[in-house]
């Protein structure tokens, strides 16, 4: 028997990453699981940066923010970012999400801070948490001992190889049942 799709879906809007920082990352998290206990560890085809969270959305919606977020990847130069420190959500014992920062970028910011607001006036009800750029790793912390936040406050490397271009923003619509989670809807390119 089939399943019925479900009715308005849950969507966001974000910067993806490149195919080799995906690869380095999940290479490097695949060595340091049995160091960190995490219930979830986030699919490598899931790495993203979230510019907008959406919520459940509506067709009509999903369409009215299409047409904006195409004008304003339009308005936006393409720009590179660089993988930075590890770091924490949560409590420092037992932390909620484990993730990767990326350097600080103008035209990130501008970016979230542009698509943010298009998206409000389009009717999204957003987080009002200030804006922290983060690639999502590993969920929910589920051992027994405290987690090592020492060792989270390294940097994974430095070097340019982690480094990229973003040259688009991307839809995506998110699926709990399936891993990976995310499917890409529509992209947005950025100006070149």
């Amino acid at each position: 028997m089939k399943s019925m799709k479900k009715l308005n879906p849950h969507f966001f809007l974000a910067v993806p990453i490149s195919g080799e920082i995906r690869q380095y990352l999940h290479d490097w998290t695949q060595e340091v699981q049995n160091h960190y206990p995490f219930k979830q560890w986030v699919h490598l085809e899931d790495y993203h940066i979230t510019l907008s969270f959406l919520g459940k959305a509506s067709l009509e919606q999903i369409e009215g923010i299409k047409k904006e977020v195409e004008k304003t990847a339009a308005n936006h130069q393409s720009f590179s970012l660089t993988i930075d420190e590890l770091n924490i959500f949560g409590r420092e014992q037992s932390p909620r999400i484990f993730w990767v920062g990326v350097v600080e970028s103008k035209p990130l910011r501008s970016l979230q801070k542009d698509v943010k607001n298009v998206c409000e006036r389009e009717g999204f009800l957003l987080e009002k948490r200030p804006y922290k750029p983060h690639i999502t790793l590993a969920k929910k912390w589920v051992a027994d001992k405290v987690f090592p936040y020492a060792d989270v406050k390294k940097r994974i490397a430095k070097n340019d190889e982690l480094t990229w271009d973003v040259k688009e923003i991307v839809l995506y619509e998110t699926h709990l049942d399936r891993i990976p989670k995310y499917e890409a809807v529509k992209s947005f390119t950025l100006k070149d």
